[in-house]
């Protein structure tokens, strides 16, 4: 039932996107249309900590943004990705510097449930603002890659970096 409604609202979402500053505002909107279907609290900030187990990674849980900090991360990552001039850069450091971005917005982990599928599109329609569109198929890989590697957390993102490049 979630598929059905969320691939319906990601259908609508990338035939008409949804207008915004791509800023923290923006970036709830995106949640809260494509979750306004299954979640009361869609399009809003997570109020409790979370962690998640991977398998991929022997049951270790990754450790996303406390609660407290989610809003200003979100603010200066989307500021620092805001003051790049992305039309004044080459592929190669197109790919490197958007890459960190996404990584670094998606271990944020804004929203109990979500995230992945919120960071893809948003990204994915900055992308395209800026300029260099994503496939968002590959886009889905990537953030799926996020999940399966433990670079982000060490600051280093370099699977992430070669396939967005």
């Amino acid at each position: 039932m979630e598929a059905d409604f969320t691939s319906s609202r990601l259908k609508d979402i990338i035939q008409h996107g949804i207008k915004g500053d791509f800023n923290l505002e923006h970036l709830l909107k995106f949640h809260y249309n494509i979750f306004q279907d299954i979640y009361h609290w869609a399009g809003q900030v997570r109020t409790i900590n979370i962690e998640q187990p991977e398998p991929t990674l022997g049951g270790i849980s990754i450790e996303y943004s406390d609660v407290n900090n989610i809003q200003l991360y979100i603010v200066t990552s989307l500021s620092k990705a805001k003051s790049i001039k992305w039309n004044k850069l080459d592929v190669e450091s197109k790919s490197q510097l958007f890459s960190k971005f996404m990584a670094d917005l998606w271990s944020i982990h804004p929203f109990r449930e979500g995230n992945t599928r919120t960071i893809i599109n948003f990204c994915c329609f900055y992308a395209e603002k800026e300029g260099f569109p994503l496939d968002i198929l590959i886009a889905i890989l990537v953030t799926a890659l996020l999940t399966l590697t433990t670079d982000w957390r060490k600051g280093t993102v370099d699977v992430t970096y070669a396939l967005i490049r």
